[in-house]
């Protein structure tokens, strides 16, 4: 039987700070709940908003896969290894961390807001990379369209038990989520309706554990981001 764990907008975490201002699904940071210490194969997931010029100095990571996708704005990205990127809505970028990079993320002169997930990766001590593809144009008001994973036609995630996807929905149309062990949605523009649920306003996520497909609904112009998460992530000592 599938199991619904619906968190709105207003549950999620906060961190406000200088030119910032995040929202995160998931324990980070300071903010720590045992009951909330990432979901399938996910570490995190943050709703950022970067005032102009703003956002996070150089800091390092490492075996993390980092998937970003632009909502509004400019995201500027430097690493380590002398890499500097800019991605505007539509593009998803891939970081893996692998045995250490170094990067900043900061918003252009219109600000940024974009959605970051943090992904455990297939194993340790991987090289670093970099990659960005620009799937806006691909993104399909009948079905799912892949943005990361394993293969193509968006950023390749090195973690074979994890997708993300992602759909524009007009109304009446509709998509129904996969089956797979662990599937989250997120609301980032519009209203939408989960079957069994109801209706999932912007910044609103569902958790489904043991997903058997459900039919998701626009009630208004929306776009969804929905991870699908396969195998044991448990072994690694996730929820």
């Amino acid at each position: 039987m599938t199991r619904i764990e619906v968190r709105r907008s207003a549950d999620w975490f906060r961190t406000r700070e200088a030119g910032r201002d995040s929202r995160h699904l998931f324990s980070f940071g300071v903010h720590y709940d045992p009951a909330r210490c990432g979901f399938g194969w996910l570490l995190a997931v943050n709703e950022e908003r970067f005032d102009p010029g703003a956002g996070h100095a150089m800091h390092r990571h490492r075996d993390l896969e980092i998937v970003s996708w632009v909502l509004d704005g400019t995201l500027r990205h430097d690493d380590s290894s002398g890499r500097h990127e800019e991605s505007g809505p539509g593009v998803v970028q891939r970081l893996t961390a692998g045995t250490g990079v170094d990067h900043a993320e900061r918003a252009g002169p219109d600000g940024a807001r974009f959605v970051q997930t943090w992904v455990v990766p297939e194993r340790r001590g991987l090289d670093p990379s970099y990659e960005r593809v620009d799937v806006g144009e691909a993104l399909d008001p009948t079905s799912w369209v892949s943005l990361a994973g394993a293969a193509g036609p968006g950023a390749r995630l090195h973690q074979p038990g994890a997708e993300l996807r992602g759909a524009r929905l007009d109304p009446p149309g509709s998509v129904r989520l996969p089956t797979a062990r662990f599937v989250q949605v997120h609301v980032t523009r519009g209203e939408v309706d989960l079957a069994g649920v109801g209706p999932l306003a912007p910044g609103d996520s569902a958790l489904l554990t043991q997903c058997e497909g459900r039919r998701l609904s626009a009630v208004t112009r929306s776009e969804v981001l929905c991870w699908v998460m396969t195998g044991d992530p448990l072994v690694a000592g996730l929820r």
